[in-house]
């Protein structure tokens, strides 16, 4: 067990140096780098399993750990290069239309709802189809094998932030909590993220209208995204002194 779990390391270790490395054509470099994102989430998960079967950790588990950690850093890097390049989809092209998503709501779309509303169309409406309309039926979001869905960004809020441009500080830790959430990992592990979790099912235990459900969603998230942005959500509150018990 030892020596497998030896030799995964160092495997993960030589393919995550080669996505980094510069050599060969430059059209394999090219698509390397297309393909970091994917591969540092899976990179990153092959380390967690090796993990959580080693007792005792080979002598290369922290090259191999600070590796994955630089993929993700050039990951990070490449994607505000692309944004700053203006890469960005224009929001005044995507006014007064309608959403469409599939029925029952979950974390990812409640956020992606939001996002919507809030950040790129005012006035959106939303609508729910099991499959993604007809083109100029409405813009489908959260629906397998449509542009805004789940990419190399990750799910369907992180690929709407990327491609719009909206990162922030308050944006990113939602981000945080619906990346975990929704793709069932552990890559950041929010302290928010398992109340959260219940929220949202008891949102989707006590509306039976989709619609309705959706917009409980939103406002929900407007809340957690003024109280990001107030910072109040990282301030402690101070410890309360006991007071003086009054006797007669």
């Amino acid at each position: 067990m030892g020596l497998a779990i030896e030799i995964g390391v160092v495997e993960l270790d030589r393919e995550t140096e080669a996505l980094l490395g510069t050599s060969g054509k430059r059209s394999a470099r090219t698509a390397a780098r297309r393909q970091l994102p994917r591969r540092a989430r899976q990179l990153r998960d092959r380390l967690r399993e090796l993990d959580a079967i080693a007792f005792f950790p080979p002598s290369n588990r922290d090259a191999a750990a600070a590796a994955v950690a630089r993929l993700d850093r050039i990951t990070e890097r490449g994607e505000e290069a692309k944004v700053a390049a203006g890469d960005r989809l224009d929001v005044s092209r995507y006014q007064k239309r309608i959403w469409v998503t599939r029925p029952r709501p979950g974390i990812d779309r409640m956020s992606s709802a939001w996002l919507i509303r809030r950040f790129i169309d005012a006035k959106a409406r939303f609508a729910f189809s099991e499959a993604p309309p007809s083109a100029g039926a409405g813009i489908p979001f959260d629906m397998y094998g449509v542009d805004f869905s789940h990419t190399d960004h990750g799910c369907t809020f992180e690929t709407l932030v990327a491609q719009f441009g909206l990162a922030s500080p308050p944006i990113d830790r939602i981000a945080h909590i619906v990346h975990d959430l929704d793709l069932k990992e552990r890559r950041y592990e929010p302290p928010e993220a398992p109340a959260f979790a219940h929220l949202v099912d008891g949102l989707r235990l006590m509306y039976d209208q989709d619609a309705e459900l959706l917009e409980r969603g939103i406002a929900m998230f407007e809340a957690l995204y003024r109280s990001f942005a107030s910072g109040s959500a990282v301030q402690e509150s101070a410890p309360r002194r006991p007071g003086r018990r009054r006797t007669r």
